[in-house]
């Protein structure tokens, strides 16, 4: 076992709406793609994402409620 990080951390103090007060880091993230052009296909981006996903272990970590990995 090993200690989260401190963006992993606040990632969980910020997702337990409220459980702890939020200290230090915290993450963020907004994304919009604009797909009026026809440029992006949503086929190829859920694939590119499902291969990142699977080539990066902390992209498929889970947090046990009591805050440990």
């Amino acid at each position: 076992m090993y200690d989260l990080t401190p963006m992993q951390a606040a990632s969980w103090v910020n997702g337990h709406a409220g459980a702890r007060a939020a200290q230090g880091p915290s993450a963020h993230l907004y994304v919009e793609l604009d797909r009026s052009d026809g440029a992006l296909d949503p086929d190829r981006l859920e694939r590119a994402v499902a291969a990142l996903i699977a080539r990066h272990a902390n992209l498929r970590l889970a947090v046990a409620p009591d805050g440990t990995p």
